[in-house]
């Protein structure tokens, strides 16, 4: 007899539920009541309950982790959800491998069936927990002129760490799209704070200890990037590197906070924001829930730099219309860097910045030259003596006619991929001449010529 399909709805029905008076709350009121709800709607790759279907597959390999199913059936049913309710369906391997990361660190010894007779235990201890008497609110008073100077006297001017840009104790956005070039910056100020140097080549940064939560790279990546920069410049730093880390959850966010005090952070990086939570980013109660818990991190002491993803198409736009998400997301921020990438120029705007004067924000823009295979560079560019790529092409072609890509890009000090894609453009757009060569070699001139 072949096994009946997996269906939670039955696998959970019946049981009583442990809180019946969260049907009587407020619209609006968060309370995770509808989570099973928003999961069971349809959702396309970008927008619905989740703002796309990659948030909504990690929201639902959250929603089965914390009922501690097994991680054979949440395989099977997050399979199973995906083809029906993803739109279209994400491919096999890439939700195996949310489940496996969501898993990574769970020990076999608590990868217990999550069986009707423990949902009915886990709902009454909920029930029970409910019903426990609360504590007697504390009312609220206003401050006198008094108390207002005592506290005012407490209080200190801002602590920068780069002036005008991080600020100690303060949320931080560096938002763009992906491979905007957030990951370098970051990895810039990694360099800056170890050596109190020059960040990205226009602020100087204070000496500062690192902490880098990185769930967006493979150890390989996030490693190399270091060596192709500053191989000997970052021994100081400090890292969690895909341990599936989650600030909404109690006993990751207490580990970062007690890091943070024991060994004196100044600074938490953050790679990427929807990487380290399960809320809805759409929500603003939910994006409020999780500024309780960055700010956790922050009232230890460290300013938070989170990294991530901008809206399509809104690179420098004001405020929160830059980022991806609900407003409150930019409302947390102190600062907000708009980061894009053309052809390997960059540009960083800065779109808010709380406690500065506008002619103190900054703006600039950068590229990241290859000394060698082994060997990259952060340069910053200065916006009026910088040639666009397609105007060096244009200038070296001038002057060395029936040259290969690699010879352009070693004489114009480019990377060869980015030189070989504007070429292909000009040569689509007639703007340079291409001779074949054997075994596909190309060989290019200037238009002029002929």
């Amino acid at each position: 007899m072949e096994d009946e399909p997996f269906d939670i709805m039955t696998f959970t029905g019946g049981v009583p539920d442990p809180k019946p008076e969260r049907r009587e709350r407020q619209r609006g009121e968060p309370d995770g009541t509808y989570t099973h709800h928003k999961l069971m709607e349809r959702h396309p790759e970008g927008g619905g309950p989740y703002g796309g279907r990659d948030n909504a597959v990690t929201a639902l390999v959250g929603y089965l982790r914390e009922r501690q199913f097994h991680y054979d059936l949440a395989v099977e049913y997050a399979q199973d959800w995906n083809l029906k309710h993803c739109d279209p369906p994400l491919p096999a391997h890439e939700v195996e491998d949310k489940v496996s990361r969501a898993w990574a660190e769970w020990s076999l010894s608590v990868r217990e069936m999550y069986t009707k007779e423990v949902a009915v235990k886990d709902l009454l201890a909920d029930r029970a927990k409910a019903v426990e008497p609360k504590e007697p609110r504390k009312k609220k008073i206003p401050w006198d002129w008094d108390r207002l100077q005592e506290e005012a006297a407490k209080s200190r001017d801002t602590e920068w760490i780069i002036p005008h840009v991080i600020a100690r104790q303060a949320i931080h956005y560096f938002a763009g799209p992906p491979s905007s070039g957030k990951s370098w910056m970051a990895a810039d100020l990694v360099r800056a704070a170890e050596s109190a140097g020059m960040w990205m080549g226009i602020a100087p940064c204070v000496k500062a200890k690192v902490l880098y939560v990185n769930e967006e790279m493979g150890v390989g990546e996030y490693n190399n990037r270091f060596h192709l920069l500053y191989p000997d410049a970052c021994r100081g730093l400090h890292s969690f590197v895909n341990e599936n880390i989650r600030f909404t959850d109690p006993d990751d966010l207490n580990d970062i906070v007690d890091f943070v005090k024991e060994q004196s952070i100044d600074i938490v990086i953050v790679d990427t924001f929807v990487r380290v939570h399960n809320l809805d980013e759409n929500s603003n109660s939910e994006m409020s829930q999780l500024y309780q818990h960055f700010k956790k991190v922050t009232d230890a002491g460290a300013a938070l730099v989170v990294l991530h993803h901008a809206r399509k198409g809104a690179t420098g736009s004001l405020g929160h219309e830059s980022m991806r998400g609900a407003v409150e997301i930019a409302a947390q921020a102190e600062t907000v860097l708009s980061v894009e990438n053309k052809e390997g120029h960059y540009t960083v705007k800065t779109v808010k910045q709380r406690r500065s004067p506008f002619e103190n924000q900054i703006n600039f823009e950068f590229r990241i030259h290859a000394n060698s295979e082994t060997d990259l560079e952060i340069r910053r560019i200065d916006g009026k003596e910088e040639k666009t790529l397609q105007e060096a092409i244009h200038e070296f072609l001038d002057h060395n006619p029936g040259v290969t890509s690699q010879q352009v890009a070693d004489g114009i000090k480019k990377r060869k991929s980015d030189v070989v894609k504007m070429l292909q453009s000009m040569e689509d757009e007639f703007q340079i001449n291409v001779m074949n060569g054997q075994r596909g070699a190309k060989f290019y001139s200037p238009r002029s010529m002929f």
